[in-house]
């Protein structure tokens, strides 16, 4: 038997061990940069995981449209498996392969280690399979930085199939040998266990906190909640109201305000859904505000400013929220259009189930969404905003200004009280 790692003469009789061997290092050596990559690139998207949630003004880099949009990606449930985020996962997984690879490319004979890179290249390609149907087919949206992830995942794997044939060996034997070797040196299997577990471990603690419970966009965009029992809050939650106005928009806030927002909002779009957390927020902290809901649908069923099919549901949300809103629910249903915004994306789930889950009277509802003469106001806030030329969602109305995307806190200090 040959020693571990070396290889018999090449054809010509001349001693290629050497050779080889160089080359099985340089592939190996490649996958362990590829992974310090890979934990650059993850550590970024667990940060725009967090800042996506928890910061009102975070813009990511890569948020290029609906259909190219970390941001996106980052907010829907698919960004979290067992409570930690796909992000933090990813980091475990490529400081464990490149722990791997270290001790494959740093002994003075190649051979052990090989193997199981191999395995990690599979595991990693069948991921990228999954992240990419999930964004294609599920969120409707493309990461730029997970398709790097998918990017490093395949040369990953090409680099290990390169190394293990560099090394004169099939991946069968390369695999076993592997699994032969941690039998024979115990203090390497206990090493490994230690990392690989460890970072397992050290993941799924640290991954949940970075979403404490309670503080939440969405924890703290519900009424009743402000993240604290004090007779502040408590004075704020009672002082904010609901009600219609006389041109039939639903408006929240103050009974007696000063300052007015009119919000054009489209239940499909993914900016909204973060707009609508921070403008919740705006108006259970704020007893001075009222912000009017403004339809702005981005579909070409209903709203003829938009020129071919682009969110393909947001008429029919719209229309269920007028229809909630004709039985007294509309601030319930626009609240669950938006919390439910990725499920009804995944699942199609029907609008009657959303009714139904409200207590609403399905026959009125169903009879409401068949009959286009309820939708007066929707069209009219759709004119509007077409005759305004507001060039996307969320729209802010603010003493005849137009802000997109936020609302300026310097906006909110400098507006002048209603008259």
């Amino acid at each position: 038997m040959e020693p571990e790692g070396t290889v018999g003469p090449d054809k010509d009789g001349k001693t290629g061990g050497l050779v080889v061997a160089a080359r099985s290092r340089v592939a190996v050596v490649a996958m362990l940069m590829f992974c310090l990559v890979g934990v650059g690139i993850a550590f970024d998207l667990a940060n725009i995981y967090v800042a996506s949630r928890t910061d009102p003004d975070f813009q990511s880099f890569c948020a290029v449209s609906d259909a190219i949009n970390c941001t996106s990606v980052a907010l829907s449930d698919y960004s979290t498996v067992l409570n930690t985020p796909v992000a933090v996962w990813a980091m475990a997984g490529y400081l464990f392969a490149a722990f791997l690879a270290g001790m494959a490319a740093f002994r003075r004979k190649m051979g052990f280690g090989l193997g199981f890179l191999f395995l990690f290249g599979c595991l990693f390609l069948a991921v990228s399979i999954w992240l990419i149907v999930v964004m294609a087919f599920f969120i409707h949206s493309l990461c730029i930085l997970c398709l790097a992830i998918d990017f490093i995942n395949l040369t990953f794997l090409g680099m290990s199939l390169y190394a293990v044939a560099a090394s004169g060996r099939s991946i069968g034997t390369a695999v076993r040998e592997d699994f032969l070797d941690l039998f024979r040196h115990p203090l390497r299997l206990v090493a490994i266990c230690v990392v690989g577990f460890g970072l397992l471990a050290t993941a799924a603690v640290i991954g949940p906190r970075l979403m404490p419970i309670g503080q939440t966009p969405a924890a703290q965009a519900l009424p009743g909640n402000s993240g604290q029992c004090s007779v502040e809050g408590i004075k704020t939650r009672t002082e904010t109201q609901r009600g219609i106005s006389p041109e039939g928009h639903p408006w929240i806030g103050s009974s007696n305000p000063t300052l007015e927002i009119q919000e054009f909002t489209d239940y499909e779009c993914p900016f909204c859904r973060k707009a609508h957390m921070t403008v919740r927020q705006l108006v259970t902290s704020n007893p001075d505000l009222r912000v009017y809901h403004r339809h702005m649908p981005l579909d070409n069923a209903c709203n003829p400013g938009i020129g071919q099919p682009f969110h393909a549901r947001a008429c029919e949300l719209s229309k269920a929220a007028v229809c909630a809103q004709e039985q007294g629910r509309f601030w319930e249903m626009n609240d669950l259009l938006f919390q439910k915004s990725e499920e009804m994306k995944r699942d199609h789930t029907p609008v009657s189930e959303l009714a139904a889950r409200l207590e609403l009277d399905a026959e009125r509802f169903e009879c409401c969404m068949g009959d286009d003469s309820r939708f007066a106001t929707m069209k009219a806030d759709i004119a509007e905003g077409n005759r305004l030329g507001l060039k996307g969602t969320p729209a802010f109305i603010i003493s005849g200004n137009v802000y997109y995307g936020k609302i300026p806190p310097e906006v909110l200090e400098n507006t002048k009280p209603l008259q």
